[in-house]
């Protein structure tokens, strides 16, 4: 696609063609790990389930445990792209603004995205102090796991402490007494790396 030279007199530098991919390459990479993560993640889950297990060996299980959480990290990554900070003082405040709401508008990602929880975008930023909170809790009762996965919430989740815990019936990852339901996440990275592949080969929005 060409423009006449007119057309960039006065183009704010987001939406100019030419930069479109400082955006693309780094979502698209993140994407790409994620979907990677994602493929390691159904393959155990798959197992579990076709084999009515509720573990699995040690070095498949911090991988299985280790792909779950790279969905969640690749998941905050991405979403940054499409919601800045909202620190309103930062000088750059308005910028970082516009460029997400482009960013939305050209993924056609709504407020419905299960991405746009900050809450648990934050739980994953600040996993440090998560850890600090979790382990200076007075009077906790009951069994602490590291890692461990359940059949479901009430077959023994509700009655621990669990560093990361996964739950097969009801596909959910909990890191810390935060629950992250896992398949609407998938379901949007994969559309967005759809996206971003079109994008990628075009090297434009």
């Amino acid at each position: 696609m060409s423009f006449p030279s007119s057309y960039y007199k006065d183009l704010d530098p987001i939406l100019d063609p030419f930069n479109h991919m400082m955006y693309i390459f780094p979502i698209h990479e993140r994407l790409k790990a994620a979907a990677a993560a994602i493929d390691t993640f159904e393959s155990y889950a798959k197992f579990l389930v076709a084999h009515n297990m509720d573990a699995l060996p040690i070095g498949q299980s911090e991988a299985f445990f280790e792909s779950i959480q790279a969905i969640l990290n690749y998941s905050a990554s991405v979403s940054r792209f499409f919601w800045p900070s909202t620190y309103k003082k930062n000088p750059n405040f308005n910028l970082h603004k516009k460029r997400g709401e482009f960013l939305r508008d050209v993924f056609a990602v709504t407020d419905e995205s299960p991405l746009k929880d900050r809450n648990h975008r934050n739980e994953i930023e600040h996993f440090d102090e998560k850890i600090d909170i979790f382990l200076n809790r007075k009077n906790i009762m009951g069994i602490s796991y590291p890692e461990k996965i359940f059949r479901d919430r009430h077959n023994g989740g509700l009655r621990s402490h669990n560093f990361r815990a996964f739950y097969i019936h009801e596909n959910e990852f909990e890191v810390l007494g935060t629950f992250f339901a896992i398949e609407p996440i998938i379901k949007e990275l994969r559309r967005l790396l759809i996206l971003s592949a079109q994008f990628y080969e075009k090297r434009m929005f």
